[in-house]
């Protein structure tokens, strides 16, 4: 962790340009990532910050919408899940990730149903459980705001159905 005092000078909203230029000349990947969720950053210090390398603080860029979305590789879930809540983000990114092949991307993904309907039905049909488990208290809650179940998808194993129903997972004769 780097020291207490240099995090609260990255953090503080008055801090000068020149003070940033100094923080991101110094280069500490701790710091960084703090760096670039400021929004006073200007053009030069997120060219500087990108320059860096720093995964982590390329992420905080996306995620603060200083990354525009085309600059952002298809083929980087984690830098497109980093995106995904800005207002620009494009609807491919959530159909990239659902359909992602790895069930840990999903995963990620399926942490946000609880905020996010187009999540939570994007990952309703998971045919990973424990994907599709996450959309479960989503749709199964009791508020009018809820939808049906999306048609044409099966519901995760031992989910709770629209009414409140909890679905049994059923045998099949082998």
């Amino acid at each position: 962790m780097p020291d207490e005092t240099l995090l609260l000078l990255a953090e503080h909203p008055a801090l000068p340009a020149a003070d940033i230029d100094a923080l991101v000349v110094a280069g500490d990947p701790r710091l960084l990532p703090v760096l670039a969720r400021r929004p006073d950053l200007t053009a030069a210090h997120v060219d500087a910050l990108t320059g860096t390398g720093d995964r982590a603080t390329f992420l905080a860029l996306v995620e603060a919408g200083r990354v525009p979305p085309l600059a952002v590789p298809r083929d980087d879930p984690d830098a497109m899940l980093a995106g995904l809540d800005r207002a620009d983000a494009p609807g491919e990114w959530l159909r990239l990730l659902a359909s992602w092949p790895e069930p840990p991307v999903r995963r990620r993904l399926a942490a946000l149903a609880m905020d996010r309907p187009d999540v939570a039905r994007a990952v309703a049909g998971d045919p990973d459980c424990s994907v599709a488990a996450a959309a479960v208290p989503w749709w199964g809650c009791r508020r009018t705001s809820c939808g049906p179940w999306p048609p044409g998808r099966r519901r995760a194993c031992g989910s709770r159905s629209p009414r409140g129903t909890t679905r049994r997972p059923t045998s099949s004769p082998t």
